[in-house]
């Protein structure tokens, strides 16, 4: 994940509210693109007998085989794709660095091979092993929840929501990465239950996280035929360390559609894009500096077409970027969760440097701030924080939108996928 330089004290709040999911999944490079592993047939998951309301890890009186279940249905749901699930009396994870046992397992055991799994990220809440062959395709799958961790169905002070859990990691076993987006199940960091509101940690798949599911697999849970994408090269004239996060917005509704990265001087591709219009952006980082948002232009998509995009334009000027929103008092590197019709005061916390922010926007002509009511306040050093008044139209359809600061030269910074709306 791209961490931006956040002071001590935000660091503190960030550290209280989120954990790092962790994934051993292993990208292949080919030529340009990354060529990633993907099944072939149908999926099955052996649920392990430890993944139970027995298990003193998880919460008692959650609902465990429900969580299970609705986690993965979220996925049959979002892609077609068959996935059975088992029973099973194993517990292990299976050893890396061979080809593993053929059982794609879920397991919470308390053991030795299963602990040492997590020996590099005690605090990450689950992990996922992957398995592939020769042609890449998966052959196993193993999701392990860390047994030195708390879970619950509940909202349990403290412990990890189940169920956002294991959607994530099952996205993991599909062959999905992570995602830069804050609204995204595949987002690399989870909230602990009672520092926000549920409906804020139980994640929900969204579009970006179904077109990286077609980009993969080619197909939809409605057909076979899918789906068109949108590729273009990066500038090679620019910082050797820069990297560009490169995203699409569903033209109508401001949803982030698609997102990707890219290195300086390669190819980007977002695909799994369904037949419409999107709006394409660019932004630049390069250690910890941000570059100001480039406006790609709106491209058109036809189903099964290929639209090429150029970004040859400079890196562009650096700018004081969002770091963080929040509500309530609370700030997270996460994103928020709102109801269409609503009007709610947030925050929103941007690197402190030269350039002072005059404004804050949305792509959407359904998300909107009210810049009368923008107003600075004292919350934590290194940073200045803004709170405002944040409208969502009833028309808003769900999805992630992306929130964006003007400076006092006009340049802007976004974080991309920053407000869901539910």
């Amino acid at each position: 994940m791209r961490r931006s330089s956040i002071p001590l004290s935000m660091l503190i709040v960030l550290a209280i509210v989120g954990q790092v999911f962790g994934t051993s999944m292993i990208e292949v490079q080919v030529r340009d693109e990354v060529r990633r592993p993907v099944w072939r047939g149908a999926i099955t998951i052996a649920i392990s007998s430890s993944v139970s309301d027995a298990n003193p890890n998880i919460v008692k009186g959650s609902d465990v085989s429900g969580a299970v279940q609705r986690s993965i249905q979220a996925w049959r749901n979002a892609s077609g794709l068959e996935i059975k699930t088992i029973e099973t009396a194993r517990l292990d994870v299976s050893p890396s660095g061979n080809a593993g046992d053929g059982v794609s397992l879920l397991t919470m055991a308390p053991t030795s091979a299963n602990t040492i799994f997590f020996s590099r990220s005690d605090d990450s809440p689950a992990k996922t092993r992957v398995f592939y062959n020769r042609r890449n395709y998966i052959t196993e799958a193993d999701i392990v929840l860390n047994p030195a961790v708390q879970f619950s169905t509940d909202g349990s002070y403290g412990t990890f929501d189940l169920e956002a859990v294991l959607t994530h990691e099952i996205g993991h076993l599909l062959g999905l990465r992570h995602s830069f987006v804050p609204g995204s199940i595949m987002y690399d960091t989870i909230i602990r239950n009672g520092a926000v509101a549920k409906d804020n940690i139980v994640g929900t798949i969204s579009s970006s996280d179904v077109s990286e599911l077609r980009s993969l697999y080619q197909k939809t849970a409605d057909s076979e035929d899918c789906c068109g994408e949108v590729v273009g090269r990066v500038p090679t004239s620019v910082r050797k360390d820069a990297s560009y996060e490169v995203w699409a917005e569903n033209t109508v509704t401001g949803d982030v559609a698609a997102a990707t990265t890219a290195l300086r001087g390669r190819s980007f591709r977002l695909a799994g894009l369904e037949k419409g219009k999107y709006s394409v952006f660019a932004q630049a980082f390069a250690g910890e500096s941000r570059f100001e948002v480039r406006d790609l232009g709106e491209v058109e998509i036809v189903t099964s077409s290929r639209t090429a995009v150029q970004l040859d334009a400079p890196i562009g000027r650096q700018v004081d970027g969002i770091v963080a929103v929040g509500m309530n008092g609370m700030l997270a590197d996460r994103s928020i969760s709102l109801s269409a019709g609503t009007q709610v005061q947030i925050m929103v916390a941007v690197e402190q440097g030269r350039n002072s922010p005059t404004g804050f926007e949305f792509h959407s002509p359904f998300v909107f701030i009210d810049p009368a009511s923008v107003t600075e306040i004292d919350h934590a050093d290194g940073v200045r924080t803004f709170m405002m008044n944040l409208l969502v139209d009833e028309a808003a359809t769900k999805g992630n939108y992306s929130i964006c600061s003007v400076d006092n030269v006009g340049s802007r910074s976004c974080l991309a996928g920053a407000v869901k709306i539910r």
